[in-house]
């Protein structure tokens, strides 16, 4: 377990105080934060700001101001819509980043098709900060090692997932608005039938 939390920063902590949560807009915004969380987009309910330890050409962390303690607490179609804003607020704090920078993909030697946009989230245990973070990057991957960190098990558009500590924007939707429960163990929407 000791290996895992060193690969992937994990904590085994209690659901966070959002009094003390360190990515709640209080502490992301407040002046005693200073640089450590550049922001490149907010707006009346999320936040974007720059990974710390980006493991793709480009990486963003898009979050709640609300807080949210993870992907696992969400449930149904509430929960499906809210991955839903927040994924598209990611892809418009990419286009914002784009706009700003002259070269957003650099081709890179990495790990994935260049330019494509990835948007998903790390399964409890496996996350390091208890308050819902959805990834938005741009590939490739810095390196093959960095890219298993966000690797999807399944269909990554489906409405099931296998064995993984991380799920698919998309996946976490469909399985969330199909009735089902986002985990580490294979899962799936209940009524799959009504996902396609």
């Amino acid at each position: 377990m000791r290996l895992l939390a060193e690969l992937f920063g994990c904590t085994a902590a209690a659901p966070a105080d959002a009094a003390a949560c360190i990515f709640c807009p209080d502490s992301v915004l407040s002046p005693a934060a200073g640089n450590r969380f550049e922001v490149v987009h907010s707006d009346a309910r999320f936040l974007a700001f720059h990974d710390r330890s980006p493991a793709a050409r480009v990486h963003l962390l898009a979050v709640p101001r609300e807080h949210v303690d993870d992907v696992k607490v969400l449930r149904g179609a509430e929960g499906a819509e809210l991955v839903r804003a927040l994924q598209r607020f990611a892809d418009e704090a990419l286009d914002v980043l784009e706009a700003q920078q002259s070269s957003f993909s650099d081709g890179g030697a990495g790990k994935g098709v260049p330019g494509e946009r990835r948007f998903g989230f790390h399964i409890p245990p496996f996350r390091s900060v208890p308050h819902l973070h959805m990834h938005a990057q741009v590939l490739p991957f810095v390196s093959s090692m960095r890219a298993l960190k966000y690797r999807a098990a399944g269909d990554p558009v489906g409405a099931r997932k296998g064995l993984s500590w991380y799920v698919t924007a998309t996946q976490a939707a469909r399985i969330l608005e199909g009735g089902g429960r986002v985990r580490v163990r294979p899962c799936a929407a209940r009524r799959e039938e009504n996902m396609a």
